[in-house]
Order: structure tokens, then C-alpha cells, then sequence
């Protein structure tokens, strides 16, 4: 699917991204007030930026280890976003890491556990 796919979908409480897809575009799921819970498969490589924006219902999401990018506020605006699960031991490309994570000083987000603190400095350190 396309840019602006289901954009501003306001009756959508749930998504699993087919894993035939590769990307989940520009502005997929932006504005989907209802989307509480999103499925991304391994299969997909890059998330568009503004591909989740506004989504006020989603509160978790799973990051994949085949993600290797994730555009610019891609997340931006998630307000019950609370946890981001990234399955990565190493972190993807962030395009403006602040439109990421929304500033949200209760966001947690959880990296892959790993001898000694080699995946936890390499988050810590990643460039946006």
C-alpha cells in the first residue's frame, strides 16, 4: 500500500502489515485515532516518516530486527505511546530521533539484552 494508505482511518483499532511488505510508506497511519495495535513483520525493512503520526491510541509497538531506518516523526504525536520494543542489537538509522520518541519522559524503550553493555552503548550512542 501506498502513502497516506489509511491515513486518517478513524474506525481501524488494530493492523498486522502483511509480510509481503517491504516499507510501511510516508503518512501510511497518520491520523488513526483508533489504532491501538500494530503488527510489523520481519519482512519489512524502512518505516516512512510521519507513518505513524497522531496515532493517540497506539500504545506499544515492536520494532523489528529488519528494520534498518525509521523517518522522521514517525511516531511524533503517539500521546499514549508508552513502550517501544526494538529487537535489533544493532539500532536503525533514526531521521530526527526527537520526532521519534515524542519527548515523552515516560516512554520506555526496551533493547536486546546482550553480554556486557555493547547493545545498550550502541543505542545510547546511535546519531539520528
Amino acid at each position: 500500500f501506498g502513502e497516506y494508505a489509511f491515513s486518517g482511518c478513524c474506525s481501524l483499532p488494530y493492523i498486522s502489515i502483511p509480510t509481503r511488505l517491504t516499507t510501511v510508506r510516508d503518512d501510511a497511519f497518520s491520523g488513526c485515532y483508533s489504532l491501538a495495535s500494530v503488527t510489523i513483520p520481519d519482512s519489512v525493512t524502512w518505516i516512512g516518516k510521519f507513518a505513524f503520526y497522531m496515532c493517540s491510541s497506539l500504545s506499544s509497538v515492536t520494532i523489528p530486527n529488519s528494520i534498518t531506518s525509521i523517518g522522521e516523526f514517525a511516531f511524533y504525536k503517539c500521546s499514549s505511546l508508552k513502550s517501544i520494543y526494538h529487537q535489533a542489537t544493532t539500532p536503525p538509522i533514526l531521521w530526527n530521533s526527537c520526532g521519534f520518541i515524542s519527548s515523552k519522559s515516560d516512554l520506555k524503550i526496551y533493547v536486546p539484552k546482550s553480554e556486557g553493555s555493547t547493545v545498550l552503548e550502541a543505542y545510547k550512542s546511535a546519531k539520528s
